[in-house]
């Protein structure tokens, strides 16, 4: 419903005056002629109003002054609503109600209980005053007025997922009533004002969160609310230290920081006394200190969130006291000393996630122990030592193990009974023996990143079974003996293949092009040869084809012509000769040796894959125009068709 036009009510106004007075007067300075009634109800607005009516009486286009137009303009005032009707009012100019989602019954002369909101049941008590304020999500643009804190017996404000900007009411830290306060996921500026939860004895739930202007410190005062249950300022610009006096709040079940600007130390009221917690999210701060035993009192916690801080020291054993605990993550920090092996004791645990820290020592054989395990990232530690086989076993629903970039030297054998794995990330480490092949039974797997490990003997033909594999990161292989299995034409689901300064001899396999959803192949500096098979014409997808450094004989295929989305492509550094036939292609950036093989529309010459003119651009994964091999990551996702 449309709200009604400005309008006079008895009389045209005066001019307005250019110079708005700085304090309200008796009638407006644009003064227009009321009827005495409507005088009194001015008046008596502007006493009760949070700015004493200095918008009401100065501002024409205010939306106190539009609110006050409206309410003298109904037939039946009603003195005892006034306040009520008047705040709601210019709570709806103030939000743009006319562009609602929905603002059935509103500026009607319906009681204001009648008025729309979210919920089926009435925002009412018995004796008709609001007591819910639930307009989230219905596109209200604008801000919360100060005439707010007119709604006396307000106890619920429900605002989230809407466009409000400006501050937050300051008056409403005086509602002594408000249990529900949620305005998150707006566009509100200023600070948290610093006098919130000083008198909120019924507060149960705080949620200011991704209000990405929102700044200034945490409100101390807010752990005098002893009744709050749920604290939400995450993905906003609080800073400062975390208030000790948090630790009062004994009730708390959930705290979301993350992503804010606070650093300093947790408090140690809060680790001796938030003992209640269900789930604690800090990650994405500048957070110091240690993690003390009194982690051990937390028995109700589930969710742990640590991550992308800087604590430090080590893990205490008492984790394994958490009873309850489903997922932690305590990855991108600095602590030391060993995963303590108390971790099998959470029978509960999902998730385990510590990568980049700079533990040592073995990964304990006791998260065998922990049968709902689904996820284990270790990766970039100082691990050592072999991977037990205890964490790999037909009952186990591990679905990603990632420990890359630490200093493990042995993968057991019984690694196939894992089959629910869908991701093995272990690169960057000291695996010297030969790959098992039972690796062929984890047809689950979808991404498997080996690279840069000294695994000796041949590469299991067994991976052909992996039809679900998406990527294959087969780089710095610098022991592996033998040829590229041909059973990799069996990965009809690959999408990358990147095999980069590793041993393979050999030819490479026409069976590559049966692999209809490859977009980047990238086979660089390698000990392959022979000719560059023809059937990589029928790779449909392939966007991107770096062949740089190898030992590649022949010509370039013609067969290459028939890739509607090939844009890229790198040949120099081997023995080709013959005539680029990707000339009237449109690619973006071809590279080879000119000298040896004639190509008038290189954009990049180079000589035996070292000299090129214009210098090749090199580090980022989708360049694959130059640099010496290895200088960059290899093709990234490839884009869409060549324009025909």
């Amino acid at each position: 419903r449309k709200a009604p036009p400005l309008q006079e009510i008895t009389a045209s106004p005066t001019t307005p005056s250019s110079e708005p007075s700085a304090a309200p007067t008796g009638t407006p300075t644009f003064a227009p002629t009321f009827s005495e009634e409507a005088l009194e109800i001015l008046d008596l607005l502007a006493k009760n109003s949070p700015d004493q009516g200095l918008a009401l009486k100065n501002d024409p286009s205010s939306p106190q002054y539009r609110a006050f137009l409206w309410i003298i303009s109904e037939a039946d005032i009603d003195l005892a609503e006034l306040l009520e009707r008047y705040a709601m009012a210019v709570f709806y100019y103030s939000t743009d109600g006319d562009e609602w989602t929905n603002n059935a019954n509103w500026l009607s002369p319906l009681h204001i209980c009648e008025w729309w909101m979210n919920g089926e049941d009435s925002p009412c008590s018995f004796d008709q005053q609001l007591r819910y304020l639930d307009l989230s999500e219905n596109n209200l643009d604008g801000t919360i007025p100060d005439e707010i804190v007119l709604l006396i017996e307000l106890r619920s404000v429900l605002l989230n997922g809407n466009s409000l900007s400006g501050s937050l009411p300051t008056g409403l830290a005086e509602n002594v009533g408000i249990t529900i306060f949620d305005v998150s996921d707006n566009d509100l500026t200023g600070s948290i004002p610093p006098s919130f939860g000083e008198v909120w004895d019924a507060m149960t739930r705080f949620n200011v969160a991704r209000n990405p202007n929102l700044g200034g410190p945490m409100p101390a005062n807010l752990g005098k609310a002893r009744r709050v249950s749920f604290i939400d300022m995450s993905e906003t610009q609080i800073s400062g230290t975390l208030p000790a006096s948090y630790g009062d709040l004994q009730q708390l079940t959930h705290l979301n920081l993350q992503q804010i600007n606070v650093n300093g130390s947790i408090p140690l009221s809060w680790w001796q006394s938030l003992t209640n917690l269900r789930e604690w999210y800090m990650s994405s701060n500048r957070m110091t200190g240690t993690i003390p035993p009194d982690i051990a009192n937390f028995t109700m916690l589930t969710e742990l969130d640590f991550e992308e801080n800087e604590m430090s020291g080590p893990l205490p054993s008492e984790i394994g006291l958490m009873a309850a605990l489903r997922n932690i993550n305590l990855g991108d920090n600095q602590f030391t000393g060993p995963i303590p092996t108390s971790i099998g004791m959470l029978e509960h645990l999902e998730t385990f996630q510590v990568r980049r820290n700079r533990l040592n020592g073995t990964i304990p054989s006791e998260f065998g122990l922990l049968t709902g395990l689904k996820i284990l990232y270790l990766s970039q530690n100082e691990l050592t030592g072999t991977v037990s086989p205890d964490l790999f076993y037909p009952e186990s629903i591990l679905r990603e193990f990632k420990a890359s970039t630490n200093r493990l030297t042995d993968l057991p054998t019984n690694i196939g009974q894992s089959v629910e794995l869908r991701s093995i990330f272990i690169n960057s480490n000291r695996f010297s023996t030969q790959l098992p092949s039972e690796i062929g039974l984890l047809t689950f797997l979808t991404s498997m990143v080996l690279h840069t490990n000294p695994f000796s003997g041949t590469f299991p033909t067994e991976i052909g079974n992996l039809t679900n594999l998406r990527m294959l990161s087969l780089q710095q292989l610098t022991d592996i003996e033998g040829p590229l299995p041909t059973e990799v034409g069996k990965l009809t689901g690959v999408t990358r293949i990147r095999i980069t300064g590793s041993a393979f001899t050999g030819t490479l396999p026409s069976e590559l092009g049966q692999l209809p959803l490859l977009a980047n192949l990238k086979i660089q500096d390698t000990n392959m040869g022979g000719p560059i098979p023809t059937t990589l014409g029928n790779i449909a997808a392939l966007a991107e084809l770096s062949l740089w450094k190898n030992s590649f004989t022949g010509t370039v295929p013609t067969e290459l012509t028939q890739l509607d989305f090939l844009v890229k492509v790198a040949f120099a550094s081997n023995d080709l000769n013959g005539t680029m036939p990707l000339c009237d292609a449109g690619l973006d950036v071809i590279t080879a040796d000119c000298e040896e093989l004639t190509c008038d529309c290189c954009t990049t010459c180079c000589v035996d894959g070292i000299k090129c003119d214009p210098p090749p651009v090199a580090g980022r994964e989708s360049d694959m125009g130059g640099g010496p091999p290895g200088s960059g990551p290899g093709p990234g996702p490839g884009p869409g068709p060549r324009p025909t």
